[in-house]
């Protein structure tokens, strides 16, 4: 019995490894890599049409959101929570006080 264990549990874990790779990889291509791509398009676009400094508060504000909403898709696809707190978002100065 304890040889047929030694086989069968190594290979089991194996499985358990290998499934759950592919589950992170699925989520960093398909979820957090289009997020991030949607990010940095949306940060080029806004250089290239407000180069400006005059807009640099809408920039930032608009760079701040991108970011945040990274944060809170790694966090759902981490944890078991179903959301960030506002106050988490506050510490991390993604979101201003009125924003929250």
């Amino acid at each position: 019995f304890c040889n047929y264990m030694n086989q069968f549990v190594p290979l089991l874990l194996a499985f358990f490894l290998v499934l759950n790779l592919d589950r992170w990889w699925e989520l960093r291509v398909h979820a957090l890599g289009a997020v991030m791509q949607a990010s940095a398009n949306v940060a080029m676009q806004l250089c290239a049409h407000f180069p400006s400094r005059d807009h640099a508060d809408a920039k930032d504000h608009i760079y701040r959101y991108c970011l945040a909403s990274i944060i809170m898709l790694s966090k759902i696809a981490n944890t078991d929570e179903e959301f960030v707190s506002a106050e988490e978002l506050l510490q991390r100065q993604y979101l201003t006080g009125p924003e929250a």
